[in-house]
């Protein structure tokens, strides 16, 4: 399928911003350097319509031409999206790095920030419900299988674990609710007592992933473990 070709842009600067592109371009991919190219053509038609009087490279400001550039691309239609508006603020300020090195105008460098470029919005999978998590535990109880346990509820929960994280880093005070854990009838024997430590570690789990970064965390870390020893050694017991 081949590409429209569209015809260049007529604007002073256009031959100085090509030579930029071809610079910065020598060893990237053809899309990438289309994008470039893209890029500036919008940049160019923008200067042309607000701005016609700009001729010169010196010229250029951060306020009102960078800046109203921004506003501009906000406000075009369709709107744009958010990760294709920081491409377009990340290319240029690319190109404008590249002309300041090129034409000896290093303020051309601080034209665009890095402040300026927005994050993308994380999008924080959704938690497991405590009705799904005893279900799960439920499940892995029925098959007695600590390794398949073990591996299939880290892989589940998986996802919670990265939401909390994520949580943690944007709102280090944010403490994620916990889920509760609803203690089914256990059964008698060894089994129940395996039961109880499993239900017993789970509690504790979720109890030290509520704290802070301390002692006390640790001391509970170094507890979880002992009680998994202690759960392997019991089905020990019980095996035939």
């Amino acid at each position: 399928m081949s590409r429209v070709r569209r015809p260049p842009v007529k604007h002073q600067l256009a031959p100085v911003f090509d030579r930029a592109v071809d610079s910065l371009c020598v060893s990237l991919s053809p899309d990438t350097t289309r994008h470039y190219r893209g890029t500036t053509r919008k940049f160019l038609l923008y200067l042309g319509t607000e701005h016609p009087q700009l001729n010169s490279l010196d010229q250029l400001r951060r306020q009102p031409h960078i800046l109203g550039w921004m506003s501009h691309l906000h406000v075009q239609s369709p709107p744009l999206g958010t990760a294709s508006y920081i491409n377009l603020l990340i290319s240029r300020r690319c190109i404008f790095n590249e002309l300041a090195w090129t034409e000896q105008l290093y303020e051309l460098a601080n034209l665009l920030r890095r402040e300026d470029i927005p994050r993308l919005p994380r999008r924080l999978p959704r938690p497991l419900t405590p009705q799904q998590d005893h279900l799960l535990q439920q499940e892995f109880l029925r098959r007695n299988d600590l390794g398949e346990m073990t591996m299939r509820y880290l892989e589940v929960v998986l996802t919670d674990l990265q939401r909390e994280f994520q949580l943690a880093r944007s709102s280090p005070r944010h403490l994620a609710p916990q889920p509760k854990t609803s203690f089914a009838p256990l059964r008698t024997g060894l089994s129940g007592v395996i039961d109880s430590l499993l239900a017993a570690q789970h509690v504790l789990e979720m109890f030290r992933r509520a704290l802070p970064n301390s002692d006390a965390r640790d001391c509970l870390d170094r507890l979880s473990n002992r009680l998994t020893k202690i759960v392997a050694e019991a089905r020990k017991l019980d095996a035939p």
